[in-house]
Order: C-alpha cells, then sequence, then structure tokens
C-alpha cells in the first residue's frame, strides 16, 4: 500500500511505520518515548483482527472540531444504544499527553496514532457484546496531522484522489464515521463556555480560519470509510435526531443477524 504523499511525513498508515519512527535514534533514548512505548506493549495485543462478518454490534465513531459537541452525543448515543464509550487517546496514555502536545508534529501525531492502534483492540473486544461510539479516532489524527504540515512546510492540500487520505489497512474500520459540523462563531463560544484549557491547537483554530479550513476538508477527504456530515448547530434533541436516522441502516443490520 501507498504511503501517500511523500512531504506528509507524520501521517502513518500502518503500526510498522509508527513504530519504526519512533525507533529512531533520536527518539528511543527518550524516556518519555521509552514510557510510550512500554505502555503500548503492555496495552496492545497482537490477537487476530475480527473480520467485519463476526462484528456482532456496530462500531461508530463520532469526529469534529472541539465545542463540536462530539464528547455530549457519544455519551447521549451510548446510552440510547445501551453501548460503550471510549475516548482517544485512551486513559492509559493520558500520563504522557500534555508532553507529546508540545513535541514536533510527527512525535504528536506518532503518540496518537498508537492510541488508535491500542483503542482499536479493545473495540475489537466490546463490538462482540455491545455496540461501541467512539470519541474521535483516525480522522483527527490524520486531518491534524495534514494540516499541520500544510501549514508548517507551506504546502498545498492534497487532491481527494491522494493516498495521504486512505484509511490505514491494519486499523479496525469503524462502520460509520459522523462528522459534527457547526459555524465557528457558535462552536467558539461554546468551547469558551466549557471548562477546559485553551490549548494551542485551539488557539490555531479560533485565530486561523485557513488553518480551520484545511483541517475540516482533510476531515472529509478520509476515504476507506463511510463519513456522514451532521448539522450540529441545531438543538441537542434535533442532532441526536439526525444521528440516530444516519446510524438506522446499521442498527437494522445488526439486527437482523442477531
Amino acid at each position: 500500500m501507498s504511503e501517500g504523499n511523500v512531504n506528509f511525513s507524520s501521517v502513518y498508515h500502518s503500526l510498522d511505520a509508527i513504530l519504526n519512527f519512533l525507533k529512531k535514534g533520536e527518539f528511543d533514548h527518550l524516556p518519555q518515548v521509552e514510557q510510550l512505548l512500554a505502555i503500548f506493549s503492555a496495552n496492545y495485543s497482537h490477537s487476530i483482527v475480527k473480520s467485519k462478518a463476526e462484528r456482532l454490534h456496530p462500531f461508530i465513531v463520532l469526529e469534529g472540531l472541539d465545542g463540536s459537541g462530539k464528547t455530549t452525543m457519544a455519551r447521549k448515543l451510548t446510552n440510547k444504544l445501551s453501548g460503550q464509550t471510549m475516548l482517544t487517546p485512551p486513559t492509559c496514555l493520558h500520563l504522557l499527553r500534555s508532553y507529546f502536545d508540545d513535541q514536533p508534529v510527527g512525535l504528536r501525531r506518532a503518540y496518537y496514532g498508537l492510541g488508535n492502534y491500542i483503542a482499536a483492540r479493545e473495540v475489537e473486544r466490546l463490538v462482540q457484546s455491545c455496540p461501541v461510539v467512539m470519541d474521535r479516532f483516525w480522522h483527527s489524527t490524520a486531518a491534524w496531522a495534514i494540516a499541520d504540515e500544510v501549514r508548517d512546510k507551506s504546502l498545498w492540500l492534497p487532491p481527494a484522489s491522494d493516498p495521504i487520505y486512505n484509511w490505514p489497512e491494519d486499523l479496525t474500520k469503524p462502520n460509520i464515521v459522523l462528522f459534527l459540523g457547526l459555524d465557528e462563531t457558535v462552536r467558539t463560544a461554546r468551547h469558551k463556555g466549557r471548562n477546559t484549557t485553551d490549548t494551542d491547537e485551539e488557539q490555531q483554530l479560533a485565530k486561523d480560519g485557513l488553518f480551520r479550513e484545511t483541517i475540516i476538508e482533510a476531515y472529509k477527504r478520509i476515504a476507506g470509510v463511510h463519513l456522514v456530515e451532521i448539522d450540529a448547530s441545531n438543538y441537542p434533541n434535533k442532532v441526536m435526531k439526525e444521528i440516530q436516522e444516519a446510524i438506522q441502516h446499521l442498527l437494522q443490520q445488526h439486527q437482523a443477524t442477531d
């Protein structure tokens, strides 16, 4: 499989690509990288990936920028489906997040990439017993990496046909990805109203309209999984109704196989 546009070195299309990057001589001596790899080894199983035909319940991912309502909608949807909510990066990596968020884009996205693979193994286990709703997954990791490199290297955003957008072949695919989009004025107001840290990334989103639009477009160009855009500017009940309509066919399919 092609690894995509060679200019975008921080978009990893396999687990091996991430591990090879982290084990380079310039990083393998860092105690935080050693700790990251140790946590990964302790939490990642090399068990055989279950095929789509064996999946007993749907795996649904909610994506969108901070303030779009992902976390709230993920919780509400989980309750309606009697499912399980997951977050990325997973809890086991939270103690290292602040360190890697301050690192160059390649190292930062390698951290988030390993988190995706750890979470994916847990998803494979959980979907055998209940639906899984995940708050962010590979779309976020890839879209932010692409936007960072477009900005930092003064690159053009690759066309939609570029393999940079291809979903990694060794990473579990969700049945559907729901992208929650809303007007920037509304998003900013929501974010400021939350008790959250105003990170460097959030400041970039708020101040740089081109950067923000690049991320959103990159989200929408990810290939290999089904993405549905949801208007998150409506009242929560209306947003939830739109989400339920988007996933209704999945629920019917899985009910039919029970």
